[in-house]
């Protein structure tokens, strides 16, 4: 024992030093940051700061423990918030640009809070020149995390279908994500990212776009349509989203004059994006052909053309008001089982076959001013259970009515339809008194 005494002897003045040392860092270090702490919780939080430096791949989670966060007191002193203290607004990182913007709030108050932006990983990859007239003016940039971003000044080359080069690329890197420099001004957008079944996200499209035909026909992974409000020259959307995944669809702008079959084959829409304000859609055929989840629209106010606009959509249970503009019903409403309430014929339709045919639940009363032309089919196959009775001004309720085939639970103005079978037996003679 003795030894040992004498070995740590002369060690002994510098251990004490040492100890001093150790005992006055624990209080500068965390005996009296605690004490700050708990007098500065004596007064409530009014701001909160928070850091973050981490980087984040495409596909990491966000998590409140990644943040340093400081709570100011009224008082004008901070304290340290635990993880548990404040809630995060995103657990993911952007799908573009070099920052996700995440709010933090206070669980108690959530009125209190402030953002971070934190670092996406976002490094060149591949880039696609694709400038109009000069292909270097644009660039289509993809980056590490999926993102193809459209860089430079001007217009964007048009090439045919599937032949876009970012189409055709096959590296490691998968496009998920596009969006579009302040300097990119496309014209056309037609068919540029179609049958890319990776896309999940599309950034609002440049106002510059005058057309999207087929831009995202095919894109299954995409479940919102892109923003179009700041688009007001755009004219055609035909075949836009056709067979895509899109389950939820922003406003037609009132620019637009040609929407057919922009959402056709869309199984998973259920709202139909709002069309009152696209006073310059006129043809609108199959825009929402085969959308099996529709359950109610409404048409744009001037369209005139919507043959086939919902056919075989089977869960549509009310029929739309049906413009004064329109004069092509064609197949309408063809194979809509599911169709109970009914509303107009106008008196400008020209065509109307098979609008309603294989429409087995159709009940109440249909209003009809119109004589079209071409009607055959027109209640085939429908009204199977139900009972449905034509009014109006037309003087081809009679014949309207026979094209369901003797179908007793069909009447005009209340009674069984007088046998008239042509148009010609109850239009002609009027447009030849019209004549004279």
């Amino acid at each position: 024992m003795q030894k040992i005494k004498d070995a740590i002897t002369p060690f002994k003045k510098p251990l004490i030093i040492l100890l001093i040392f150790g005992v006055f860092f624990i209080i500068v270090k965390g005996i009296i940051p605690a004490v700050n702490e708990k007098n500065a919780a004596k007064t409530p939080i009014v701001k909160i700061e928070a850091k973050n430096d981490k980087t984040y791949k495409n596909g990491a989670k966000i998590t409140a423990s990644d943040f340093e966060v400081k709570g100011i007191h009224k008082d004008g002193k901070k304290t340290s918030l635990r993880p548990k203290d404040f809630e995060v607004s995103k657990t993911a990182p952007a799908k573009i640009g070099k920052f996700t913007t995440v709010t933090l709030s206070l669980k108690t108050d959530k009125t209190i809070s402030c953002k971070v932006n934190v670092k996406n990983e976002r490094k060149k990859v591949e880039t696609f020149a694709c400038g109009n007239p000069k292909m270097d003016s644009v660039k289509a940039v993809l980056y590490s995390n999926g993102e193809l971003c459209f860089e430079g000044k001007g217009d964007i080359v048009q090439y045919e279908s599937g032949s876009y080069p970012w189409q055709q690329y096959s590296g490691d890197t998968v496009i998920q994500s596009v969006s579009f420099g302040k300097g990119v001004k496309p014209e056309s957008l037609d068919y540029t990212f179609a049958n890319m079944t990776n896309i999940t996200y599309v950034d609002a499209i440049p106002s510059s776009v005058q057309s999207l035909c087929g831009t995202f026909i095919g894109d299954t992974a995409l479940k919102e349509t892109p923003d179009v409000s700041n688009c007001k020259n755009l004219l055609d959307m035909s075949k836009t989203y056709q067979e895509s995944g899109i389950e939820k669809a922003v406003a037609i702008p009132e620019s637009v004059r040609n929407a057919d079959s922009c959402f056709e084959n869309c199984t998973e829409i259920q709202i139909a994006p709002d069309m009152s304000k696209a006073t310059g859609l006129i043809s609108a055929k199959a825009m929402f052909s085969g959308c099996k989840k529709i359950a109610k629209l409404s048409l744009a106010p001037n369209v005139e053309d919507i043959e086939n606009i919902c056919r075989n959509c089977i869960n549509l249970k009310e029929m739309p008001e049906i413009p004064e503009t329109v004069k092509n019903m064609d197949s309408a409403f063809y194979g809509n089982t599911r169709l109970k309430k009914v509303t107009n014929i106008p008196q400008n339709v020209e065509k109307a076959s098979s609008c309603f045919n294989g429409c087995t639940k159709l009940e109440g009363m249909l209003w009809i001013d119109a004589n079209p032309k071409e009607y055959s089919g027109f209640l085939g196959d429908a009204v199977t259970a139900t009972t449905l009775d034509l009014q109006g001004n037309s003087k081809m309720l009679d014949v309207l009515a026979n094209t369901a085939e003797d179908n007793l639970n069909i009447t005009v103005n209340g009674k069984q339809p007088e046998d008239i079978t042509p148009y010609s037996d109850v239009v002609i003679e009027e447009d030849s008194d019209n004549a004279e």
